[in-house]
């Protein structure tokens, strides 16, 4: 009724969640977050969250007959639940022959994010982790957005160095030729500033609303802290 259109529910899985000593149910792991939009187009940098691909290999090992892995201590091999592309050391290149290769930046992260808990230690007891405020900042408040018309600037298509993908550059979204500045993430519920804090750290403006005086104060030396910090390196 309101006009918001929900995109997704992720939940927020805590692999340090709380001990809880109720007995009658089960203790809460997990919160959910939404992305909510106003409209059917909406910006949405989904290329800025991959979780790039990884192929391990433990230095010395070498391939049992079974595909498993034998090292100088243990074999591990296959167990016979395992699918045809599991324990043959060849990663993702065994994927991509059998067409099941990805996107060349990574994957998609999913609708459910394994995070720890945030370790801050003032005095706001409800510090969600930075981690957490991250994946939305960067997917959806845009690095650059045209100073005369507003519209975010887009990421173009992903390029290749060598053998390593990489993310497309930057490119402005409208015709304008105007200068462009950082888009602005609001907090309505700003508390410690863990917001503000990813906000700077990422080269984004912010805005935040605190009404309790003493949440205000952690904020303001929690970002100001990351001030005197270099910005993070953009994807």
């Amino acid at each position: 009724k309101r006009g918001w259109t929900v995109r997704n529910k992720i939940v927020w899985a805590k692999t340090n969640p709380m001990p809880s000593s109720v007995r009658d149910r089960l203790s809460c792991t997990w919160e959910s977050i939404y992305l909510l939009t106003r409209s059917r187009h909406y910006y949405f940098d989904l290329d800025a969250i991959r979780i790039p691909h990884r192929t391990t290999r433990t230095a010395g090992s070498t391939a049992d007959r079974s595909g498993g892995k034998t090292t100088g201590t243990a074999s591990l091999a296959k167990p016979d639940w395992a699918g045809p592309l599991a324990g043959n050391q060849s990663g993702l290149k065994a994927a991509k022959a059998a067409g099941r290769a990805g996107h060349p930046l990574g994957k998609n992260p999913g609708d459910v994010w394994h995070l720890a808990t945030s370790n801050y230690r003032g005095a706001h007891f409800a510090t969600f982790p930075e981690q957490l405020v991250t994946r939305p900042l960067l997917a959806s408040c845009p690095e650059r957005v045209c100073t005369s018309c507003g519209k975010p600037w887009q990421r173009g298509t992903h390029r290749h160095i060598g053998h390593l993908a990489v993310a497309g550059e930057l490119e402005p979204g409208c015709d304008c030729g105007a200068e462009y500045r950082p888009g602005i993430v609001i907090d309505p519920f700003l508390g410690a500033g863990t917001v503000a804090v990813a906000a700077q750290r990422h080269g984004r403006e912010w805005l935040g609303i605190e009404l309790n005086a003493d949440y205000a104060q952690l904020a303001r030396t929690r970002i100001e802290k990351q001030r005197q910090q270099p910005p993070a390196k953009a994807a």
